[in-house]
C-alpha cells in the first residue's frame, strides 16, 4: 500500500545513501586541513557544473544533498588525490598502499 506519507518518508531517506561518500569527502577535506569555505572557494570559480557554495558542500558532506560527477572530479583535484582514492580510500592510507587496495577491489569475486 502506497500513500502520500510514504512518499514524504522516501524523499527524506533518499540522500542518506550518500552517507559513506559524505564521510569520505569530509575526511579528505580535513586531512588537507581545509575549511568548508576554503574548499568551496576552489569550486566557486570552477567550470560550469562544478561550482558550489560552502553550504552546499556541507550538505553533501553530511549526506543531505546529492552531488554531481563534476563536483567529485574537482574535489579530487582540490584535495590532490585521484577520484578513485577520494571515493574509496581513507586519506590516511599511505600512497604506496593505494595500488594494492585498488588491485584487490577489481579482483573478480571468483578469485577471492
Amino acid at each position: 500500500m502506497h500513500n502520500a506519507h510514504m512518499t514524504v518518508i522516501a524523499k527524506k531517506i533518499k540522500p542518506l545513501r550518500h552517507a559513506r561518500l559524505a564521510t569520505q569527502l569530509q575526511a579528505w577535506r580535513k586531512h588537507r586541513k581545509m575549511t568548508l569555505e576554503n574548499a568551496a572557494s576552489h569550486l566557486e570559480g570552477g567550470k560550469r557544473g562544478s561550482q558550489m557554495s560552502h553550504s552546499q558542500l556541507s550538505r553533501i558532506e553530511r549526506g543531505l544533498a546529492e552531488y554531481r560527477q563534476s563536483h567529485i572530479e574537482t574535489l579530487a583535484r582540490v584535495y590532490h588525490t585521484s577520484i578513485w582514492a577520494l571515493l574509496f580510500c581513507p586519506p590516511d592510507v599511505p600512497h604506496d598502499e593505494l595500488f594494492a587496495i585498488f588491485q584487490r577491489s577489481i579482483k573478480p569475486l571468483s578469485d577471492r
